[in-house]
């Protein structure tokens, strides 16, 4: 899994935490149950803190979705531990929008600025564990016109 990982981004440090932590899946699956966000919305743990790599564990609700947004100047490695997401994204230069499905012991690469909106369409919780290198400093959210390239409407503070 961490090779596959690795052939796409081209941050080692951010492949080793993500297969490091992906040893214990089970103990994060169950820590993140733990959680408890409220219907229709998500819940987080930061598991590593450093300027060059964060990891967050995250428990999306049946109905939790992020919203267009991006990464800032991070790129992003997420795998799906338990549950399903669906990944809305679009290609730059191209109109058409894709949706992906994210299964659990599915791992994605998210390239920078790669802008997503992702949502847990299931029943059930979705738990799910999200490397960013370097450190997420900032997340971009955008509105979504029909038919239309996204606009940035705000951006969030991740790192002081």
């Amino acid at each position: 899994m961490a090779g596959l990982v690795a052939d796409r981004c081209d941050d080692a440090r951010a492949a080793a935490v993500l297969s490091e932590l992906v040893r214990d899946a089970r103990r994060l699956v169950a820590r993140g149950l733990t959680l408890g966000p409220p219907p229709g919305e998500r819940a987080w743990l930061r598991l590593v803190d450093e300027l060059d790599v964060d990891a967050w564990l995250i428990v999306w609700s049946p109905g939790a979705a992020t919203g267009m947004h991006d990464h800032g100047d991070s790129q992003g490695i997420v795998r799906v531990l338990r549950g399903s997401l669906l990944e809305r994204y679009s290609v730059r230069g191209r109109t058409r929008e894709r949706v992906r499905q994210l299964r659990a012991g599915t791992t994605t690469f998210l390239a920078r600025g790669h802008r997503h909106d992702v949502v847990n369409a299931g029943r059930a919780e979705t738990v799910s564990l999200h490397v960013y290198a370097p450190g997420l400093t900032r997340m971009n959210f955008y509105s979504v016109p029909p038919a239309s390239e996204p606009s940035l409407r705000e951006t969030y503070p991740v790192r002081p």
